[in-house]
């Protein structure tokens, strides 16, 4: 009887002292974020406008994805160019939106929010950024910053010590790096293009 009390006892406090470390940490995490990313782009301003304000062209450059079980489905509505573009991404885990919210000649702002579940219970927490441009010579200087806000300690302990914000920054990163490879194809696609009018206009056979 006295083991049984005694290892009982044990436990309670075991889990109480869980639960004050839960809390104490969870209040000296930090509770909101930023992400900054820069890359330098050998393309003019426009291309790049081009490509960042039209939602729907994303997925040929952007690694933002959300990947809510099999099948993940993704559908964009609104039109191009525009503010409240919408892409919204649904699967058996919940759903995930981007929204943007501002879109002009020097950047675009958008707006992230997820509902897990099958009955879409929001997440909580505040994502939004910025993606915007600045033409340099014959670059362009594209500035991708993102904020996060947890709203409270399970949010900021899924966060675990600054692993989202390493997160989202390879996704930066590569979305950028992905920006930059999508203009270098095109710009070879025109080229042998123009290579292939070229020797067609002199009588010459193209090589396949």
């Amino acid at each position: 009887m006295l083991n049984t009390k005694y290892v009982l006892r044990t436990v309670v406090l075991a889990l109480a002292g869980s639960v004050l470390v839960f809390l104490l940490v969870g209040l000296v995490l930090a509770d909101s974020w930023q992400v900054k990313t820069t890359r330098t782009i050998r393309a003019t301003a426009e291309r790049v406008a081009g490509m960042v304000t039209h939602l729907s062209e994303w997925s040929e450059w952007s690694a933002l994805d959300f990947r809510l079980g099999n099948p993940t489905t993704r559908e964009v509505e609104g039109a191009q160019g525009t503010v409240d573009q919408l892409a919204t991404w649904r699967g058996p885990m919940g759903v995930a939106t981007v929204r943007l919210t501002r879109v002009d000649d020097a950047g675009v702002d958008y707006a992230i929010s997820y509902k897990y579940g099958p009955e879409g219970r929001s997440f909580g927490g505040e994502f939004t950024g910025s993606i915007e441009w600045q033409q340099t010579d014959e670059s362009t200087k594209v500035t991708w910053i993102e904020n996060g806000k947890l709203d409270n300690l399970v949010q900021r302990w899924s966060n675990w010590f600054g692993a989202l914000q390493v997160k989202v920054q390879q996704v930066q990163r590569s979305s950028l790096a992905g920006m930059e490879e999508n203009i270098r194809r095109a710009d070879d696609k025109a080229g042998d293009k123009a290579g292939d009018k070229a020797a067609a206009s002199n009588g010459d056979t193209p090589p396949k």
